[in-house]
């Protein structure tokens, strides 16, 4: 994900669908230690439920 490249998701409309806590899980369980994040709104679903 990059700012620059815009290919980031926009983090406050993730926030109003799911929620914080579903946000902050979801890109915790999907970022690997030192790669690039590979993010896909399924970990936000699994984070919210």
């Amino acid at each position: 994900m990059s700012k620059s490249l815009g290919n980031s998701p926009d983090l406050l409309n993730l926030i109003d669908t799911y929620g914080v806590d579903a946000v902050r899980f979801g890109i915790m369980i999907s970022s690997p230690a030192g790669n690039d994040l590979l993010f896909d709104e399924a970990a936000l679903e699994q984070g919210r439920n």
